[in-house]
């Protein structure tokens, strides 16, 4: 949930103390079938808020990201544009020395 920008939590402590519960069960294999259900659902649940409350990170990071990639393509371009420089300025200077 958002509230003028700010990330709320659903998760309270009895939630996050059924699901702790749960999965030490879990660990144990000691849960019943509706336990497992249940189990399955409170962590589907934890993983969608997770991804809702990391979106606007991830995608921070995504432009980011993008924006470096751009970076090193333009110094890679530079690089490759120095070297026909340098190329063509060790060819001159071999023709120089020949003339000379």
């Amino acid at each position: 949930m958002k509230d003028k920008g700010v990330y709320q939590s659903a998760w309270d402590t009895e939630r996050q103390k059924r699901f702790d519960m749960l999965s030490a069960g879990e660990l144990a294999g000691t849960l019943n079938e509706l336990e497992r259900r249940e189990y399955a659902q409170l962590t589907a649940e934890l993983e969608a808020e997770e991804r809702q409350r990391l979106a606007p990170t991830l995608e921070q990071m995504r432009r980011e990201q993008a924006a470096l990639r751009r970076k090193v393509r333009q110094a890679q371009e530079s690089n490759e544009r120095l070297a026909v420089l340098v190329a063509q300025q060790e060819q001159m200077l071999v023709e120089y020395r020949r003339r000379i």
